[in-house]
């Protein structure tokens, strides 16, 4: 029960923020936010309370995420979230000029 409890709340307690220089910032907010979701079994058992995951990107004419510079607290959920991005073909291939900032920060409840 603790374990189910502890998962439910690492799950609900990402937090995810965009930065970025256009006006579909919500749109891409909302996608980002749903692609980049990790399982407990992604996330390390010795998690510091929070963890940051901080990427700059932009968007190529395919919809593929070219991650420019990327900035983490662990090494273990840089891998997974790099993992989920580069499996990402995003829709709105029209934000491919732009240069886009992604925080992603997980807390330990």
């Amino acid at each position: 029960m603790k374990k189910l409890i502890l998962t439910i709340t690492l799950l609900l307690a990402v937090s995810m923020s965009c930065f970025s220089q256009t006006e579909n910032k919500e749109s891409l907010n909302t996608e980002l936010s749903k692609i980049i979701v990790l399982s407990k079994e992604e996330l390390p058992e010795n998690m510091n309370k929070t963890e940051v995951v901080l990427f700059s990107f932009n968007i190529l004419a395919d919809g593929t995420i070219n991650v420019l510079d990327m900035n983490y607290s662990s090494e273990i959920i840089k891998n997974a979230v790099m993992k989920k991005i580069s499996q990402t073909v995003l829709k709105n291939a029209t934000l491919s000029k732009k240069v886009h900032y992604f925080k992603v920060k997980f807390l330990k409840l």
